[in-house]
């Protein structure tokens, strides 16, 4: 017998709601598991509430949703099937094109793992960008005679990277490692030039050029990308 749900639509997309009731909850807990989105409540708060709280974060659990709901996943420009299984160690791990989600029994086949494996995730592509970032950052600023202080990974939903033009500390966001190399460059350029530069005038763009001609390019392909960006 085929299961029958109530649906939400999250940015045009029909998506399956489940909301449940529970005495021991505390607060409202709101997760993915087999394309159906889980609101979990306490008793004291209605559907109604629930539903509003849903709307006004729609933004936040679309992008969940495209993360969690989608084949493939983009790592250095290219896509990689994404594999969720079962394995003796929680890691994430890249081998032929396929990215791996390894979980524990524990963690496998636990109702809200997509927080976790969203976790893994984000951890894996700090990791992989701070290398990344480490190793072209300082070749960048032999290249383009910019010197900087420190740099640091975080996770930033609208910015790819940010400077203090003051202190000279870069920030660059921890999605970088999902791009190829040309746009992790421009990126890297873009934030050492704000050092000269602390903001978006002709003259900075103009610097920007002299060491990334074709800068304007790769600016559209990374505001195309950036959706495919979100998790």
């Amino acid at each position: 017998m085929v299961k029958e749900y109530e649906y939400i639509k999250l940015k045009e997309k029909k998506i399956p709601i489940v909301i449940c009731k529970y005495k021991n909850a505390k607060s409202l807990k709101v997760f993915f598991r087999d394309h159906v989105l889980k609101v979990t409540i306490p008793y004291y708060v209605s559907k109604r509430k629930a539903l509003e709280w849903i709307q006004k974060n729609e933004e936040m659990l679309y992008q969940k949703y495209q993360a969690f709901h989608q084949e493939t996943f983009l790592y250095h420009g290219i896509e990689h099937n994404m594999v969720i299984t079962e394995g003796m160690k929680n890691m994430v791990k890249i081998e032929n094109n396929v990215l791996y989600i390894f979980l524990t029994k524990e963690w496998y086949e636990i109702e809200s793992r997509e927080e976790y494996i969203l976790f893994l995730l984000k951890k894996f592509l700090k990791q992989e960008t701070k290398k990344i970032v480490g190793e072209k950052l300082e070749k960048l600023s032999q290249k383009t005679g910019i010197s900087y202080d420190s740099f640091c990974i975080r996770d930033s939903y609208t910015r790819f990277g940010s400077c203090n033009s003051q202190t000279k500390k870069l920030n660059f966001n921890l999605r970088l490692a999902m791009l190829e190399d040309s746009m992790i460059e421009a990126v890297i350029v873009h934030e050492l030039c704000h050092i000269v530069y602390p903001n978006h005038s002709p003259a900075f763009y103009n610097l920007v050029k002299t060491y990334i001609p074709d800068y304007e390019k790769i600016d559209q392909k990374l505001k195309a990308l950036s959706l495919r960006l979100s998790l």
